[in-house]
Parts: C-alpha cells; structure tokens; sequence
C-alpha cells in the first residue's frame, strides 16, 4: 500500500496547521461550536472536492451530517425554502460510515481501506466518547480514551494523513464567560502529549455570533513559542461556519449579554418576549413573540429559531389580549415538537 501525501492542495484552516500526519483534537461544549468548524472550515471551506475524507460517525447519524454539508454550500435561505438546485451542490469525496457500536479496531481496519482504495488525505471521528473502547479494557475509561488517541496518532503517521477528532467537554458548572481549558476535556488526560493540535471553541454568549478559538498548544504557525494563544471568530451566517472576527469584543460585555434559560424574558424596545431552551442535542433553541409586521389588530406571531439558524413558524397572527395565554401556547408547542426535551411550566 502506497502512501498518497497530499503535497499540491494545502487547505487555509483557521487555527489549524496542515501536515499530513498529525491529530487534531476539536472540542466544544454541546453549543460551542465545534460541528460548525469541522464541516464547514475543515471540509467545505477547507478541503473542498480536493481531497477525499473519511468521515466516523460513532453516533450513527450520517443524515444530520449531509444536511448540515448542503445547507452550508447552499446558504440557509435557499435550504430552508426546499428550492436546492442540484448544480448549486458539489459533490465532495466524503465517505461515511455509521456502523452502530463502533470500535477502534473496526476504524483502523477501515483506515487503512479507504486510505487504499479512496487514497484518502483526511479522516474525522466525529465523537470521541461515543466510541465503543469495551476492548481495550484499560480499567478506566480514561485510559481506554488516550490508547484511543494514540492509535489514531500512530494511524495518522502510518497513512501519512490528517486526523481529526471531535470530542466533548465536560458538562460540570461552569460560568457562561469562562474559557474552556485542557482539563475540561472529558475522560482525557493526556490529550497535549498525545495530539498535535487541540483547538477549543468557545461562545462568549449565547445571544451572539461571537466565538473564542483556544489553542492550548499555542499557534501552529509558531510553533517555537508554544504559549497558549485565543483568536477571535464570528459565525458567518450565510455560510454556517467561522471566519476571524474583524473587531476584538470585551469580555465584560458578554456576561452582561447573558440571558436567561427556561424563562420567559422581555426585549422592551420591541415588545418581543423570549424563551430559549436546548433540545436533546444540545443545540440552543429561542422562541420568539413579537407583533405581526402585516396585522394592524393587537396580533402576534411566534417563532422559534435555533443556534444553527433553522427556523420553525409556530403560529401567525395570534390575539394578543393574554399573553399568558400565547406564552402557554407556544410552550405546548415546543413540548409537542420537541417530546424529549423537558420544558417547564412557567
């Protein structure tokens, strides 16, 4: 088997440095961030239809994946009306793979496949923790996790391609403002001797389009220094993913930002009410009541709409006398569509 290195296209990734052989950890809390950088920095935006990815998907939900990839090449207007022109799409060299319980050893077996028969330059593990790691047996879940890492890492150096890996970041308290760290990662320990890379995304709030990319590591293209280095991002929204921001934002103005979750809160300037929620995902969700633009009664319309931008119209032009009543109403709303999510009376 012959090693393909990808030496003619080196994709430009935000925060991330290009060598065939390296593993990359990409973590974020559920809302952080980090689908929206790996699909659309590393695949769309990055390696394009140059070079062929394989894509894991302990989670088994390839489905969710393809639509997030269309509706970034597309722009969230023209999926959201269902109006997709097939020429509007490229087809990019992604191979995925959903097997349920899956393993280390079957991901290996599969590397080195694809890596002969697609001669692919990437791969990505889309859930660290969702893997199956009962046959390592190394005591600890912990020690399962980073022989996990160094399998990867040896794979990466054996095919001469680029790994990355998504992980999850603890879900212990934490303040909205705080900047994840190394230690947040969950069940890893030995994740800055093992990786090249870790890249942690951070939102500064919630209500903002504003990220924090953390490399613990320090930056890739300083790679003498290697003190831990923060860029400033912004969610593009007509492609779904991040670009540099062009204007630093104070810290304080994010806590201030803040806003509640699982109540109703108030914008007075528009007389719109609001109720956020996350769904069984983690993805962040806002109803939103405001006056009807087109009704000239005391109407309403209601609106829910979540981090990634896709949209659902719950009701139009509503009576507005209780707005009890409508609040009610659009949580009843959220229950139906939403039965695994535990909403609270209010």
């Amino acid at each position: 088997m012959s090693k393909r290195v990808f030496n003619n296209y080196s994709p430009e990734i935000v925060g991330l440095d290009w060598t065939p052989g390296n593993l990359i950890l990409v973590a974020s809390r559920s809302w952080g961030g980090k689908s929206q950088y790996v699909l659309g920095n590393c695949i769309v935006a990055g390696t394009k239809d140059k070079i062929p990815v394989a894509y894991f998907l302990p989670d088994g939900d390839s489905l969710r994946v393809a639509k997030a990839l269309v509706r970034m090449q597309v722009g969230p207007q023209t999926f959201d009306s269902g109006q997709i022109k097939t020429e509007n799409i490229k087809e990019l060299p992604l191979f995925f793979d959903d097997t349920p319980d899956m393993t280390i050893a079957y991901i290996v077996d599969r590397l080195f496949h694809l890596a002969e028969t697609k001669e692919i330059g990437m791969a990505v593990i889309d859930g660290l923790q969702c893997l199956n790691t009962s046959q390592l047996d190394g005591g600890t879940r912990e020690r399962e996790l980073n022989s996990v890492l160094r399998i990867l890492k040896a794979m990466a150096l054996a095919l001469g391609i680029v790994i990355i890996v998504k992980s999850s970041l603890s879900d212990h308290d934490f303040q909205q403002h705080e900047q994840p760290s190394v230690r947040d990662i969950l069940d890893v320990t030995e994740a800055k001797t093992i990786c090249d890379q870790i890249i942690l995304l951070h939102r500064v709030s919630i209500m903002s389009d504003y990220y924090k990319m953390i490399l613990p590591l320090g930056h890739p293209f300083f790679k003498d220094d290697g003190r831990e280095m923060v860029l400033n991002l912004v969610l593009d929204k007509e492609t779904g993913y991040f670009k540099k921001a062009e204007s630093l934002y104070e810290e304080e103005d994010s806590q201030g930002s803040e806003t509640p979750m699982y109540e109703w809160y108030k914008d007075s300037k528009v007389d719109d009410w609001y109720f956020e929620f996350l769904d069984s995902d983690g993805m962040g969700w806002k109803i939103t009541i405001s006056p009807s633009a087109e009704s000239e009664k005391n109407e309403y319309d209601i609106d829910a709409d979540n981090w990634a931008g896709d949209h659902i119209n719950i009701a139009m032009e509503e009576p507005g006398e209780d707005m009890e009543k409508l609040k009610a109403f659009a949580l009843s709303e959220a229950r139906r569509r939403f039965p695994e999510v535990d909403i609270p009376e209010t």
